[in-house]
C-alpha cells in the first residue's frame, strides 16, 4: 500500500515540477524581453538578442562589436523547444527601444504551444498560446 502511494505521490510532484518550470520560462523569457528592451532605452546603446533553437538557449548582448558585453545567457528547460517556424532568431533592440525587425518566436513545451509576436516599430510584442 506504501508503495502504490509513494509511486503515485513521486509522479505528481515530478509534473508539478515540470509544469513549474515550464511557467518560470515564459515568464522569465518575458521579463528578459522587457529587460532587454529597458536596458537599451536607460544605456543609450543597442541590445541584442540570440537564440539558439539546436542548442536550447538565448543569449543578450549590449553594445556592439568589440564593446559587446554578455547581459543574459538562459537555457531552456528540457521540455521546451524552439519551432523551426520561429522567423525570429537574432534581433536588436535599439536605443529608441523599437526592433530593427519584426517576427515571431514559437516554443513548445510538451503538447502545449506559445508564440512571441514582435511588430516593426515600437518594440511592442505580445505573447499568444497556440
Amino acid at each position: 500500500m506504501v508503495s502504490i502511494i509513494l509511486s503515485i505521490s513521486t509522479a505528481f510532484v515530478f509534473r508539478t515540477y515540470e509544469l513549474e518550470e515550464e511557467i518560470r520560462f515564459k515568464n522569465q523569457i518575458v521579463k528578459d524581453l522587457y529587460n532587454a528592451q529597458l536596458v537599451a532605452i536607460t544605456g543609450k546603446e543597442p541590445v541584442r538578442l540570440h537564440f539558439y533553437p539546436r542548442s536550447g538557449n538565448y543569449y543578450i548582448f549590449t553594445g556592439s562589436g568589440s564593446g559587446e558585453k554578455l547581459l543574459v545567457k538562459r537555457d531552456f528547460p528540457q521540455t521546451v523547444e524552439m519551432l523551426e517556424s520561429s522567423t525570429l532568431t537574432s534581433f536588436w533592440f535599439l536605443p529608441s527601444g523599437s526592433t530593427n525587425t519584426f517576427g515571431v518566436m514559437r516554443f513548445k513545451i510538451k503538447n502545449a504551444s506559445f508564440a512571441i509576436h514582435y511588430y516593426l516599430g515600437k518594440g511592442r510584442f505580445y505573447v499568444v498560446e497556440e
